[in-house]
């Protein structure tokens, strides 16, 4: 097929033609939400130029073909991927990877007309390399169907008779996208403040299609906190066309909260405002995997606590106000640990370590940050307003509360513990602070366990002695 007759075929569908190009701006709103990037175009490729007829993202009309990545694709005729335009010797040079929006990464599918002939892409656009992956290319196909059911739609709405069917036939493809997707699409009227839902939309909210819902209804589905956030991205985009991304939480009839993106902008008709349309994605799944992945990087397996990475996080933003607010941290550290393990074995002293857990999750004070510092040790750092008096007392309390304990059935042990408290309120590491109650904790033991010990400057003095002695 010759490049004549592809530029006849886009000529003779008059698609530049079209008063009304939501439908594909919908479709790469959709594009760009699905594969997570800023900019998404339905290019039409002719001969000297490029141009959308559906855009997200990007405020651009047209470009010349020397630049154009689609225009590869439509001469490759296949789904077309790139890693990194910049290693990409036909690409690298062009003004859109030099310069604005410096394309890295770019996943195109070929659109086509009802004969086959490639009329140009349906393309997802990135400035970070290696955005996509080959197993984007399947939905990005799917979206591409639709639009080409839509272009379909529109060279047959010429013959009046045909357009009924093809609209039924365009708004199916569009259902199976969304159920593929879990994505619903919405519109509010702005003159009539009328919400209209798609089904999809209806299944997400946990209601049945067709159910007339106001907006103060869909409003009550939204956690109370986030309903400022969403009233205000709404009016931000009616009043100033701004598009808005936001990700909120649902809960549903029957109490089930699920986790959504809310995708909006404004349409104009005639150079006014007529609506405000977008896409509402059930992200559930997604959301429950980030905060597991973000769990387990903050938390001790075993206990549950923070674990050490986290606490050196906090404990040096406490230490960058130190002049400010007086930073107290405590090391506790339980007594014979060592032998539970030796002579229970292993299991048994994680039952003992979860346990001591739970205890100091119930006897600390509110605001104190608990963490397992390592094997059988624990740091706490405390409020700036507990004095070192309080957070001594209230040490004092807890290791005596620390009494037997039964990991398994009605198998006793009793535990105890020593703790070392340094407090400082001048410039320095958090290395040294950790340091002193290290030091702290290390006389404790030396004393005789049990002990709550505060750091003062004569250990310093004792300790120098003792490496002395040791060299």
């Amino acid at each position: 097929m010759t490049d004549t007759h592809r530029l006849d075929t886009i000529r003779s569908l008059g698609l530049e033609e079209i008063p009304d190009r939501d439908v594909f701006s919908r479709i790469t709103l959709l594009a760009s939400t699905m594969l997570d990037c800023p900019i998404a175009l339905l290019s039409i490729v002719g001969d000297e130029r490029q141009w959308f007829l559906g855009r997200t993202g990007t405020d651009l009309c047209d470009t010349n073909i020397s630049a154009s990545f689609c225009a590869i694709a439509v001469l490759s005729n296949e789904p077309l991927l790139i890693v990194d335009a910049r290693e990409d010797p036909r690409l690298c040079d062009t003004t859109l990877v030099t310069g604005p929006p410096y394309i890295r990464s770019y996943l195109g599918v070929p659109i086509r007309a009802d004969d086959g002939t490639v009329l140009g892409a349906l393309c997802a656009i990135s400035p970070e390399p290696g955005a996509f992956s080959p197993e984007q290319i399947a939905p990005l196909a799917m979206l591409a169907e639709l639009a080409e059911q839509s272009i379909a739609l529109h060279d047959r709405t010429r013959a009046l008779d045909a357009a009924n069917t093809e609209l039924r036939q365009s708004t199916k493809v569009f259902r199976q996208a969304e159920r593929a997707v879990n994505v619903g699409s919405w519109r509010v009227d702005i003159s009539t403040n009328r919400l209209h839902w798609s089904d999809q939309v209806y299944v997400i909210a946990g209601l049945e299609p067709g159910h007339s819902v106001s907006i103060d209804d869909a409003v009550k589905l939204y956690q109370p906190d986030d309903r400022a956030m969403v009233h205000a991205a709404l009016l931000d985009t009616i009043n100033d066309g701004k598009p808005f991304n936001v990700e909120t939480s649902i809960t549903r009839e029957n109490g089930e909260r699920r986790r959504i993106r809310l995708v909006g902008e404004r349409i104009d008709k005639d150079g006014k405002p007529e609506s405000v349309a977008g896409i509402i994605l059930d992200c559930t799944e997604e959301h429950l995997r980030n905060v597991a992945l973000k769990r387990a990087a903050e938390r001790d397996r075993l206990t549950g606590l923070y674990n050490r990475a986290s606490f050196d996080r906090r404990l040096a933003l406490a230490m960058q106000q130190v002049e400010a607010e007086p930073v107290t941290v405590a090391l506790l550290d339980l007594d014979g640990f060592k032998d539970v393990n030796d002579t229970l074995g292993h299991l048994v002293g994680d039952r003992v370590l979860e346990a001591i857990a739970q205890q100091l999750r119930l006897k600390t004070a509110e605001g104190v940050f608990l963490a397992r510092w390592g094997g059988d040790e624990f740091a706490m750092l405390f409020p700036p307003i507990m004095s070192q008096d309080e957070v001594a007392a209230m040490l004092h309390a807890l290791l005596a509360d620390f009494s037997e304990i039964a990991p398994f059935g009605t198998s006793m042990i009793k535990i105890g513990a020593t703790c070392g408290v340094a407090r400082i309120d001048t410039q320095a590491s958090s290395e040294e602070i950790m340091r002193r109650a290290d030091l702290a904790l290390y006389r404790g033991k030396e004393d005789g366990r049990g002990a709550v010990v505060c750091w003062d400057p004569q250990m310093e003095a004792r300790q120098v002695e003792r490496q002395r002695a040791m060299a």
